[in-house]
């Protein structure tokens, strides 16, 4: 079978990119973005009917400030934790953000 450039698959293209095109128009033009573009009869069935407003209510009286709670036992000191300077164990791995910040003017330019 040899691919030629024949009328047929000329019109058969250009129906299909006509077809595809206005596809995208109508479908860009007719799109409802906003309460204004829908009949207001339509808009009034959608909401419905409001019922009756209710009466508000008097506020009611402020509750009484409760007793502050007994001070905490102090817990037992913690084991001392590693130092985070120094070289990392075989197979352990750091991750995090870290920063580096400096007096020397020399430099400050370069780290701002």
């Amino acid at each position: 079978m040899r691919k030629r450039l024949t009328y047929a698959n000329v019109a058969a293209t250009l129906a299909l990119v006509f077809s595809m095109s206005g596809g995208a128009l109508a479908a860009s033009h007719y799109l409802i973005n906003s309460t204004k573009q829908i009949n207001p009869r339509v808009l009034r069935k959608l909401r419905g009917n409001s019922g009756p407003r209710g009466a508000t209510g008097a506020p009611g009286a402020a509750g009484a400030a409760g007793a502050s709670g007994a001070p905490g036992t102090p817990g037992a000191k913690g084991e001392p934790g590693q130092s985070g300077l120094g070289p990392l164990p075989a197979g352990a791995s750091e991750s995090g953000e870290y920063d580096l910040r400096t007096n020397n003017p020399e430099v400050s330019g370069y780290l701002d």
